[in-house]
């Protein structure tokens, strides 16, 4: 569970230079994909804000919900893992604008 929450802290910091993909699924397959664009809080209270394409809206997750794999995305309950922007990345972008 430490490394479950330890992933979520990971994806509340990287919102904050950009979208992330968040990989979530059953408990044999990664399924379905969310984009993490945002967060709520800060602290143990801190929220992830997903957008779910498979609704079309976005939706919140609680960093007990990531970490228990017990996401209120349907059958699409556990996390699987998170591709997170970078640095370099953000340095592109800005240079481009």
């Amino acid at each position: 569970m430490r490394r479950a929450r330890g992933r979520f802290e990971d994806l509340l910091r990287a919102v904050g230079h950009g979208p992330a993909a968040l990989y979530v699924g059953d408990r044999w397959l990664p399924r379905h994909v969310l984009l993490a664009v945002g967060r709520d809080g800060d602290g143990p209270a801190a929220r992830l804000g997903v957008y779910d394409p498979g609704s079309g809206t976005v939706r919140t997750l609680t960093r007990d919900a990531y970490a228990d794999g017990a996401l209120p995305l349907g059958r699409w309950r556990r996390p699987w893992f998170a591709v997170l922007p970078t640095r370099s990345a953000q340095a592109s972008a800005a240079s481009a604008a």
